[in-house]
C-alpha cells in the first residue's frame, strides 16, 4: 500500500495532487521501491550527525529521535505539526495537530541545525513564505502598516488562527522566532540567495511590527504592551510592560539584521542599532545589585511554569554575555528563583529546554539529569513523547500528586522528543555569542564521549572525541570557507592547526580563530598532555 500526503484548495484538488505524487514515486515494482527507500535511509544516516554517548538510554533517545525526525520533517513532505504523521486512530489530535509558533514548531525543527539536516527546514519556510499576504494583513489590521509581517502563535496550514487565546495573537515573538530560525539557517548553510530572497525580507517585516509597538520613554525605548508566552493564560492580567521574552526576541532580531545587512552589503536601517542601544535586553526586578530577570515589569516568576520564556535571553536567543561578571550574577539569581519554584507545573516539552539552559551556564550534571528525568517521566512504554506526566510525583501537568493516572487519552507531541535531540547536541556542541563550545554539557564523569559531523555556525562540520577525560584532535570540515571561532578545548594550552596540505601553525587564546578554506578538512591537534605533578 502506498500512502501520500498533499494539499489542495478542495478535496478534489487534494486528491488529484496526491495521486500525482504517488504516480511520480511509484518506480514500477515493490523491489525497486524498497531499494529506493533503502538508498534514502543510507544517505540520511551517512550525513546525519552522530553522537557517541556513554549513557545507553540517552544514546537511544538520540538515535531514535533522529529516526523520528526524518519522518516528521521529510524534505519533500509537508511541514511538521505537533503530532506530525503519527495521529492516533482512537482520538482527535490535541490542539488539532496545528502549528504552534511560540516554541513547539521551533522545537520540532531544532535537530536540523547541529544534526546537519538543514534541508528538512525548507518545507516549513516554504509554507510560511506562502502565508505572506495573510501575515501582511495581520500587521495592517493590528498596526496600520503595509510593510510588516505578523504571525500568531497557533494557526492551521493556511495561517488561519486556531482557538481564542488572545495573548497568542499579540505574541509577536512568534514571528521573531521564525526570523531567528531563518537567519540561523543562513549561518549554517551560507546560502546567500536564501538570505537575500527569503530570510532578510522576513526579518525586516518582523522588525517593522516591533518598531511600531515600541515607544519612547526619555532616552530609552519601552514595549508598553507585551506578553510572556502562556503566562497567566488568556487572563486580562496576562500582559505587562517590557516582557523579558519579547525584549530578547527584539535584541536577537536586531543583531541578526545588522549581520545580515553586512553579509548582503545592504545599508542597515539606523533604528536597528538604536534599538540595541536604548532597549533593555531583559526586564529587571529588585534592588540594585540584587536584580533578577522578571516576566515583565513588577512581575517576578510567581509559580512553576512550563514556558521558561523569561530566560530566553540565555537560551535560545543568546543575547546575554554569560562571561560578564555582572550578567553572570544576574543569571545566577534568576536561576535561583526558577529552581526554587521547581518543575511542579512543567510539561514534557519544557524539560529538555531546561537542560539547554543548564548547558549554557556550565551546569553539565544538571543538564544531563533533566534529560534523564524527561525520559522517565514524559515518555511512555512505547517511547512516545508526552505532553503530560506518565506517572505522578514529579509534576502536576495533566495528572495528580498520587494514585493511578487515566492514560486513555495521552497527549503525544513531537516537540519534546525533538528538543531532547537538540539538547543532546548541545551537551557536546553549542554556540554562545558567536563562539562554538565543545563538551560544555558533558559531565566530567563522561570520560569517553564524542561526536561526528555536528554542524555549527559558518557551515562547519565538527568531529571530536574525549578520551580519559581529555579532548583529542578536533576535525573541522569547512563547507563554505571562513573562520570558526572556537572556545579553546584545552584552556591555557596551545594547540596546533594542521591544514590539508600538512602545514601547521600554533593557535593561542581563550577563543581560537581558525580559518579553513571551503571544501577543506583541517585538524586542531591537542597539545601534549601536561606532565603529572609529583
Amino acid at each position: 500500500m502506498l500512502i501520500g500526503v498533499s494539499r489542495g484548495e478542495s478535496k478534489a484538488a487534494a486528491r488529484t495532487a496526491v495521486a500525482a505524487v504517488l504516480d511520480d514515486q511509484w518506480p514500477g515494482s515493490v523491489l525497486k521501491l524498497s531499494r529506493r527507500i533503502s538508498r534514502w535511509w543510507k544517505a540520511y544516516w551517512r550525513d546525519t550527525a552522530q553522537l557517541d554517548l556513554p549513557d545507553d538510554n540517552l544514546g537511544f533517545l538520540y538515535d531514535y529521535g533522529m529516526y523520528k525526525f526524518a519522518g516528521l520533517t521529510q524534505p519533500e513532505g509537508v511541514a511538521a505539526t505537533l503530532q506530525g504523521p503519527w495521529i492516533e486512530e482512537y482520538q482527535m489530535p490535541p490542539w488539532s495537530s496545528d502549528y504552534h509558533f511560540n516554541i513547539n514548531v521551533q522545537m520540532c525543527y531544532w535537530p536540523a541545525f547541529h544534526g546537519n539536516r538543514l534541508e528538512h527546514l525548507r518545507p516549513l519556510f516554504d509554507m510560511i513564505q506562502g502565508w505572506t499576504p495573510v501575515l501582511r494583513h495581520n500587521a495592517r489590521v493590528f498596526l496600520g502598516i503595509d510593510d510588516g509581517l505578523m504571525l500568531p502563535h497557533a494557526v492551521d496550514d493556511r495561517c488561519t488562527c486556531m482557538g481564542g487565546f488572545w495573548t497568542g495573537s499579540v505574541d509577536h515573538g512568534c514571528t521573531a522566532w521564525v526570523a531567528q530560525m531563518m537567519y540561523r539557517y543562513y549561518r549554517y548553510t551560507a546560502d546567500r540567495q536564501f538570505l537575500r530572497e527569503i530570510a532578510f525580507p522576513f526579518m525586516q517585516g518582523a522588525m517593522r511590527v516591533y518598531e511600531e509597538m515600541l515607544e519612547q520613554d526619555g532616552d530609552s525605548l519601552v514595549l508598553p504592551v507585551s506578553v510572556s508566552p502562556e503566562y497567566r493564560g488568556a487572563g486580562m492580567d496576562a500582559w505587562g510592560r517590557n516582557a523579558s521574552f519579547q525584549l530578547a526576541c527584539i535584541h536577537r532580531l536586531c543583531e541578526d539584521l545588522l549581520e545580515a545587512a553586512a553579509a548582503l552589503k545592504e545599508t542597515p536601517r539606523p533604528v536597528w542599532s538604536s534599538v540595541l542601544d536604548r532597549l533593555p535586553k531583559v526586564c529587571l526586578r529588585g534592588p540594585e545589585g540584587s536584580e533578577e530577570i522578571a516576566l515583565w515589569e513588577d512581575t517576578p516568576l510567581e509559580e512553576s511554569h512550563r514556558h521558561h520564556s523569561h530566560l530566553a535571553a540565555i537560551a535560545p536567543f543568546d543575547v546575554l554575555d554569560l562571561d560578564d561578571a555582572d550578567t553572570s550574577g544576574l543569571v545566577e539569581r534568576s536561576l535561583r528563583r526558577w529552581l526554587a519554584e521547581g518543575p511542579g507545573l512543567w510539561s514534557g516539552w519544557c524539560v529538555p529546554w531546561a537542560s539547554m539552559i543548564q548547558t549554557r551556564v556550565g551546569s553539565a550534571d544538571a543538564a544531563v539529569l533533566w534529560l534523564e528525568i524527561w525520559r522517565r517521566v514524559f515518555t511512555n512504554v512505547g517511547h512516545g513523547t508526552l505532553h503530560n506526566i506518565d506517572f505522578p510525583g514529579v509534576s502536576l501537568m495533566g495528572g495528580r500528586s498520587m494514585g493511578a493516572l487515566d492514560k486513555s487519552h495521552e497527549i503525544m507531541q513531537m516537540d519534546a522528543g525533538m528538543s531532547c535531540v537538540a539538547a543532546l547536541h548541545e551537551l557536546l556542541v553549542h554556540e554562545r555569542r558567536g563562539v562554538t563550545y565543545l563538551f560544555s554539557g558533558a559531565p566530567s564523569e563522561w570520560q569517553e564521549v564524542g561526536f561526528r559531523k555536528v554542524r555549527t555556525g559558518g557551515a562547519f562540520l565538527l568531529s571530536a572525541k574525549r578520551t580519559r577525560g581529555r579532548v583529542g584532535a578536533v576535525r573541522i570540515r569547512s563547507l563554505a570557507g571562513g573562520s570558526l571561532r572556537l572556545a579553546n578545548p584545552w584552556p591555557g594550552e596551545t594547540p596546533r592547526l594542521r591544514r590539508a596540505d600538512g602545514t601547521e601553525r600554533q593557535v593561542t587564546g581563550r577563543v581560537l580563530r581558525l580559518r579553513v578554506p571551503r571544501g577543506e578538512t583541517a585538524a586542531l591537534l591537542a597539545p601534549p598532555r601536561p606532565a603529572a605533578r609529583s
